[in-house]
């Protein structure tokens, strides 16, 4: 009887390997793969930041655990940076393409005042001026919060038309406070305003302003539809059925000098002198534009602005 055929082992002399060891002279055959793209965290951040902050419609971004999550996940997963970037750039293009309108942020600012519900000429008890000073100082700058926290540097002119607008239609009612003993309370509270949210909002939007859309600004037509917070309940009624009617009686900067003027006049230590500075325009200011910075489209580098 022969004998069993013996089995081969695997690491015998004679036996060829499926893949041949690599070498010097065919490593260079291989394909190599591409090495991944650098992801600019500081970039993803202020994407996550902005998105948040148009999302929750807050003023300010703020930086908490699940911004930071996200930001560990982006960074190592390049499908959830490009979903990110995606939506960044569908947010960015939405707001320069609206216009935001503050109506009911003013409408709210409104009710908040005494006076307005028809009763006017109904003077406030002694006792109660210091709680609803309070209440419409706080009411106040939420308002303002509001106003300056939906108007950033790449919203749409038209919005930064309408909150600068709006910002002064508040300061009109403060002047128009029926009560003034209440309107005098509530000047005391609000103290040192231009180091306040009041004016540097103002400021902070109008700086966004290019140098060929300030005179568009400050030429807007203006008209004084709160005017009527002075007036009683009926006058009001009667000018709303009618309020598309009512022309326009000056411009912007005409107006916001003389509401400067007026508040002056009411006890509201509030200037207005830094926001008529960035909306001037002279070659100077034009030339000023160029040195820091400030590209065609109003938009500063990074580095020249804080929201």
């Amino acid at each position: 009887m022969e004998p069993p055929l013996k089995r081969q082992r695997a690491d015998s002399a004679d036996t060829v390997p499926s893949h041949p060891p690599t070498t010097a002279s065919n490593a260079d055959l291989l394909p190599t793969a591409e090495p991944p793209a650098p992801i600019n965290t500081d970039f993803i951040r202020t994407m996550i930041n902005t998105l948040d902050e148009g999302a929750m419609d807050m003023p300010f971004a703020t930086t908490s655990f699940s911004h930071r999550t996200l930001l560990k996940i982006a960074k190592s997963d390049a499908t959830i940076a490009a979903t990110i970037q995606e939506a960044y750039d569908a947010y960015m293009a939405k707001e320069r393409n609206t216009s935001a309108d503050f109506r009911k942020v003013l409408d709210d600012f409104k009710w908040t005042i005494p006076g307005v519900r028809g009763c006017a000429d109904d003077a406030v008890p002694p006792e109660e001026i210091p709680v609803l000073s309070s209440q419409i100082k706080g009411a106040f700058y939420r308002s303002v919060a509001e106003i300056c926290g939906r108007t950033h540097d790449y919203s749409s002119l038209g919005t930064k038309k309408n909150a600068l607008d709006a910002l002064r239609k508040l300061g009109v009612m403060l002047v128009n406070t029926p009560d003034k003993k209440l309107r005098a309370a509530v000047a005391d509270r609000i103290k040192d305003v231009e180091s306040q949210e009041y004016v540097n909002g103002m400021y902070q939007i109008a700086r966004h302003i290019n140098v060929d859309q300030r005179e568009e600004v400050c030429m807007m037509p203006v008209n004084e539809s709160m005017d009527f917070l002075a007036r009683p309940r009926m006058d009001f009624l009667a000018r709303s059925r009618d309020e598309e009617s009512v022309e326009p009686t000056g411009q912007f900067q005409e107006k916001l000098k003389e509401l400067q003027r007026e508040l002056n006049n009411a006890g509201f230590p509030i200037r207005f002198s830094i926001v008529h500075q960035e909306l001037d325009v002279t070659p100077e200011d034009i030339q000023d534009d160029l040195d820091n910075g400030v590209e065609d489209n109003g938009t500063p580098e990074p580095d020249d602005y804080s929201e």
